[in-house]
């Protein structure tokens, strides 16, 4: 599983808290900043690195959060594209992909953590 562990300001997080902000603007200003966005670009890459063409995902938008104040945990649904380039076949594809990522707050650390999951593989020996 990837973890990106993201660090927030102490008043951002008050203000999420106080409803004065909603969680879309907040991840959206955690998410946004290049060393974020390009941390979690790693991890989505690294999902689809076990496939064949060459995949490489180019960027991603949030499309969807929920949160739970009660407990500080929620879900961030990904929204992007794989583009694959078969060299031999000298082809090129694009799919279109929807991942949904788990997160939790830690205010006392000032800290989101991201657990962007692992696909779920199967070995033939689990099939009997």
């Amino acid at each position: 599983m990837g973890l990106v562990k993201i660090k927030f300001l102490n008043e951002d997080y008050l203000s999420l808290a106080e409803g004065k902000t909603t969680i879309d603007d907040f991840i959206a200003g955690l998410f946004t900043t290049s060393a974020n966005y390009h941390e979690i670009l790693t991890q989505l890459n690294n999902y689809h690195s076990d496939e064949d063409g060459a995949p490489v995902v180019p960027a991603f938008e949030v499309s969807e959060i929920t949160y739970r104040p009660v407990d500080l945990t929620g879900q961030v649904r990904f929204a992007y594209h794989v583009d694959f380039t078969f060299a031999c076949a000298d082809k090129r594809a694009t799919t279109d992909h929807f991942e949904t990522s788990n997160f939790t707050i830690d205010p006392e650390e000032s800290l989101l953590s991201l657990f962007v999951h692992d696909k779920i593989s199967r070995d033939t020996y689990e099939e009997f």
